[in-house]
């Protein structure tokens, strides 16, 4: 999981790989150089959504292209082309996905979900990308809502914890006694902790 906020990613190829991966990365925050002589139109229109952050480039593929790029997407329909950027890529240090070959890729993405404060993420390697989906829609469907609620409560204490005991070893008993303690447990946790915390001001 990398932050492309305000990153420069390159996508050479302009199809509909290029444009779902293009829709994503802006949806991050990311600016996104789509380099293509052959544009998806659905692009016009995502370039009408994201004025200021999509730049569209119907040109031919040359390493010059690559300079200033983040991150680097080889997405042409040409397996050819794709590996020689990836190798362009390698020789001047900058990161790329290589959409016809995943295993040949410095990365590749993750089949992910986010629900208020938890983000599950799936990976096959790349060996199977609609298999990680498929996984991945199962957990979603499975997440039970007052799981999240604790959770929260999780957070919250884990928080109080960090921002009220300043001594490192009283930080870590409590902490991992929070690690341990059963999520239907944590408002009596909660509880117990805050009045530890007044009895040591008094």
């Amino acid at each position: 999981m990398i932050d492309v906020k305000e990153k420069e990613i390159l996508i050479v190829g302009g199809g509909s790989v290029g444009l779902r991966k293009s829709k994503k990365l802006l949806k991050e925050g990311a600016y996104v150089k789509v380099l293509s002589k052959d544009i998806h139109p659905d692009f016009e229109e995502l370039k009408k959504r994201y004025p200021e952050k999509l730049s569209l480039i119907k040109k031919e593929y040359k390493e010059s292209y690559l300079n200033g790029a983040y991150l680097v997407f080889a997405a042409t329909s040409e397996i050819r082309i794709n590996e020689k950027i990836r190798m362009d890529c390698s020789l001047k240090k900058i990161l790329c996905n290589n959409t016809s070959n995943q295993r040949n890729s410095d990365f590749y993405n993750q089949a992910y979900m986010t629900k208020d404060d938890l983000t599950i993420s799936v990976s096959t390697n790349g060996g199977s990308p609609g298999a990680a989906k498929k996984i991945l829609e199962y957990l979603e469907s499975s997440l039970d809502n007052d799981l999240l609620i604790k959770l929260k409560e999780h957070s919250k204490i884990r928080k109080y914890i960090i921002e009220n005991y300043k001594e490192g070893k009283t930080r870590k008993m409590h902490l991992n006694t929070l690690l341990n303690t059963e999520m239907e447990k944590l408002k009596i946790f909660r509880d117990k902790l805050m009045s530890e915390e007044i009895d040591n001001e008094y």
